[in-house]
């Protein structure tokens, strides 16, 4: 059997620790391209467009059997 790295994400997917999440996304779309104001690129984390990356095919976990 070959060892596949799950994302946190995907291992916590059946027990999740809040029943809601406290997040919001912002989708904008424009007609014409959009450049970044100095305010935005301050607090930017650049890095978190890579945290969904592992190496190696993603599957996700079997979901837990129920007991009885």
């Amino acid at each position: 059997m070959i060892a596949v790295k799950v994302p946190k994400a995907l291992q916590r997917m059946y027990q999740p620790a809040k029943p809601a999440t406290d997040e919001y996304a912002v989708m904008l779309d424009a007609r014409d391209a959009l450049e970044m104001g100095e305010a935005a690129a301050a607090v930017e984390v650049t890095a978190y467009a890579d945290t969904w990356k592992v190496a190696g095919p993603v599957r996700p976990p079997k979901a837990p059997v129920a007991a009885e």
